[in-house]
């Protein structure tokens, strides 16, 4: 029989509910050793499990960006603390560490030990897989939990690809998503929707941008030019740069130049392949390696056209890069030496046409794939998506229907 420690989710930990079940059924697990937690900066990863080694009366050590050697002085630093033993602990080497935490004594109740920003501790010892994996098959078996987390997505997702010293070893892989528009309008304490919309629009759903902007969410429609322009448009805000960083931050994003021409050519309306490689005046199989590292580091999506499976599209799917590609970056220069309020009036048709618009748009076909019942619908739906009718995806003479829902079971 398997038993599921119940686990109190603390209130500091805003919604996530599914995310705290998948960690306490990891740590309930009599046969789980091994879990990965990753996502981008700013969305709780970090708060969601060092509450969760709090609850569990675990461990929780953060890594720093530090010589290996000083990042084991701290670890050995911190298990002292946690195990409050007669004599301190001084790790000898990491295989020393990470054989004895493994293998520590159980306790009457489960609890893990996190190791965060554990993509520090592989740049400074690139043999810190190994030397788990090594830990991991020792006899007799591990009796503790390891939690890795880290923000580095391209560093987390090879830690278990194939051929790593880690592959099969992990019984847990969370990734942690942005919020959805209405737990990102309840994170913001936004009750009307059209401000709601405007805030998404522009920030999307990292919980994060909320602390850089002081806990100060706008209150009314009137109040958001004064805003973003406090927040967003201003050159010393922190969020102003946000969008090019969020690219930046991203390790797998070394050949940045391509990456950022092909956000720029997606966020200008080239959302197929064909278009995307005109804009750059390059050959569409010269596009691949970009367009599947930025869907997967999640700042692209790539959907199928539900009226015509051949042909699919492409989005940028970061709200905050879209508002630095389509509003900051065009007029960054004249924001150094203008009042971003005054500049406002300027900006506010196409922040409404080329980041308010498309974002509305897909949280329509959002809201017809997670929400809408089939009442509303006419039927069930399991295929939703935008579609270009007319002579082609890339015809001027198109006509795009922003929201289509078909039932592709009955077809």
């Amino acid at each position: 029989m398997i038993t599921f420690w119940i686990i109190d989710k603390p209130i500091t930990v805003f919604n996530r509910e599914r995310e705290w079940s998948d960690l306490s059924r990891f740590i309930s697990s009599t046969s789980a050793r091994l879990g990965i937690v990753y996502g981008r900066r700013r969305l709780g990863k970090t708060h969601l499990v060092e509450h969760l080694a709090i609850a569990t009366n675990g461990l929780y050590f953060c890594a720093a960006q530090q010589p290996a050697a000083a990042n084991l002085a701290d670890l050995s630093t911190a298990v002292s603390e946690w195990l409050s033993g007669p004599r301190p602990i001084r790790y000898a080497s990491w295989d020393e560490a990470l054989d004895h935490l493994l293998h520590l004594p159980r306790r009457a109740t489960p609890s893990v030990i996190v190791f965060d920003e554990v993509g520090y501790l592989v740049d400074q010892m690139p043999s810190f897989p190994s030397l788990l994996q090594r830990a991991l098959d020792r006899r007799p078996r591990p009796t503790q939990r390891l939690l890795l987390a880290g923000s580095t997505q391209s560093v987390m997702r090879k830690l278990t690809a194939s051929g790593q010293p880690l592959r099969g070893r992990a019984n847990l892989e969370l990734v942690l998503e942005p919020f959805g528009f209405r737990d990102a309008s309840s994170f913001w304490g936004v009750s009307s929707g059209r401000l709601a919309v405007l805030l998404w629009s522009v920030v999307g759903g990292t919980p994060g941008y909320r602390e850089l902007c002081d806990d100060d969410a706008p209150q009314s429609e009137r109040s958001f030019p004064a805003w973003i322009s406090r927040y967003v448009l201003s050159s010393s805000a922190a969020l102003h740069r946000e969008g090019r960083v969020v690219v930046m931050e991203e390790a797998a994003l070394n050949d940045t130049a391509m990456h950022w021409a092909v956000l720029a050519a997606i966020t200008a309306g080239a959302t197929t392949r064909s278009a995307v490689a005109k804009a750059l005046g390059r050959p569409s199989t010269a596009l691949g390696n970009s367009l599947a590292v930025l869907i997967a580091s999640g700042l692209i999506a790539r959907e199928e056209d539900p009226l015509h499976r051949r042909r699919s599209s492409y989005r940028v799917d970061e709200p905050i890069v879209t508002t630095w590609k389509e509003i900051v970056e065009p007029i960054e220069r004249r924001l150094l030496r203008s009042d971003p309020q005054r500049l406002f009036d300027d900006l506010e048709a196409p922040l409404h046409a080329r980041v308010v618009a498309p974002a509305f748009e897909q949280l329509t076909r959002d809201w017809a794939m997670r929400h809408a019942t089939e009442t509303t619908l006419g039927g069930p739906v399991t295929t939703v998506g935008s579609s270009m009718l007319g002579r082609g995806g890339d015809s001027p003479n198109g006509a795009q229907i922003d929201l289509v829902a078909i039932d592709r079971d009955a077809a």
